[in-house]
Parts: C-alpha cells; sequence; structure tokens
C-alpha cells in the first residue's frame, strides 16, 4: 500500500493529465459553437471540480481513515427511535456503497423496531472526510406510525462523527510519579499497622 502523500499526488497527477487532455479535445475540435459548448460541459466542468477539490487544503482530521459513528434517538420518543433506526440504516448503506469496511460496535433496538442508541466503526479511505458534516442534530415532522389521531410529531436524531483514536505510546518517567500509602489507625484486630493502602 502505498503512503498517503504518494496516493493524493498519484490522484492529482492523474486528474491533472485527463483535465489537460480534455482541454486539448476542446482546442482541437472543428465542430462549431454548440460541439464546444457540449464538449465544455460534459468533460471539463466535473474534472475542475474534482482537481480544484485536490488542490483545496485539508483540514486536521481529513485525512484519518477509520471513525466512529454513532446514532442516538432524541426528542419525540417512540418515533424518535423509528426515525433514529432509518438514519442508522441509511449510514450503513451509505458506508457499503462507499466500499468501506463497517462493523456494528452497538446497537440497543426499542420495542417497537426502533433504535435508541448505536454505533458503526468506519474504516476507509477518507471516511472522516465524507462524513464530518453529518455530526449534529437531525429533525424529522411527520406523522408517525405511532399516532392515532393524524398528528404532524417532531422527532430528533443526535449523529455524532469521531475520529478513532490511533494507537500511541506514552512514557512515564518514574521520577514523575509519586506513591503514598496509609495504614489504619486504632482497634481493628490483627491487620492494624501491617497492610498499606495506596492512593
Amino acid at each position: 500500500m502505498l503512503p498517503k502523500d504518494h496516493r493524493q499526488e498519484t490522484r492529482f497527477r492523474r486528474t491533472r493529465r485527463n483535465y489537460q487532455g480534455c482541454e486539448n479535445r476542446l482546442r482541437n475540435a472543428r465542430t462549431g459553437e454548440r460541439g464546444q459548448d457540449i464538449i465544455r460541459k460534459s468533460a471539463g466542468t466535473p474534472r475542475r471540480r474534482r482537481l480544484l477539490r485536490l488542490l483545496t487544503p485539508k483540514e486536521k482530521f481529513d485525512e484519518i481513515d477509520e471513525i466512529v459513528l454513532e446514532v442516538s434517538a432524541g426528542v419525540g420518543g417512540l418515533e424518535a427511535m423509528l426515525f433514529a433506526k432509518e438514519m442508522f440504516e441509511m449510514y450503513r448503506s451509505y458506508v457499503v456503497y462507499k466500499g468501506w469496511d463497517g462493523a456494528i460496535i452497538e446497537s440497543s433496538d426499542s420495542e417497537l423496531g426502533g433504535l435508541r442508541q448505536g454505533s458503526i466503526s468506519v474504516s476507509g479511505n477518507g471516511a472522516y472526510s465524507y462524513l464530518k458534516f453529518e455530526g449534529g442534530v437531525h429533525r424529522v415532522q411527520r406523522i408517525p406510525q405511532t399516532e392515532k389521531s393524524g398528528r404532524i410529531h417532531t422527532s430528533t436524531v443526535s449523529v455524532a462523527i469521531l475520529p478513532r483514536p490511533q494507537r500511541i505510546e506514552i512514557n512515564i518517567d518514574p521520577k514523575d510519579l509519586k506513591i503514598e500509602t496509609k495504614r489504619a489507625s486504632g482497634a481493628g484486630g490483627q491487620h492494624v499497622n501491617k497492610t498499606e493502602s495506596a492512593y
């Protein structure tokens, strides 16, 4: 597997080459004004957007490929849990669509088939950068399955997108540790003043 910087540079070069090829074809097109307009719209614009996206500076966590996606039912009772289940299934389907690896960490179902809380571990190229704006409170207004008189209810679901922490090594110098022990005092049997407890 190539390092991330090399992969990103390769993607940029390939996109730039494709874009330049489109520009050259556009210049060499011998069709009329309408034909050039069609070529410009169909070939240049998507590649130009992709090229700009590759040139845009990345944010702090954009390179993180492993995240935890958490969906929790909010205000709205059973209807909020049904909405949370729909959102959870939608995100699971999106993970499959993108070809990422996804595993359910936790799923707490309700009585009517809804979801109280669910977490998915997602691992895939640029997963955080694709899902970072999904975090927050999502709201739905609809006539719920649980409503008998046809009134519209508002339900909310909170979504958290958490970058998975990378394994790091911490070294603590023994001279930085302070260990104190205490002994019991007073009457208390044969273990008084013999056992020490650290705190």
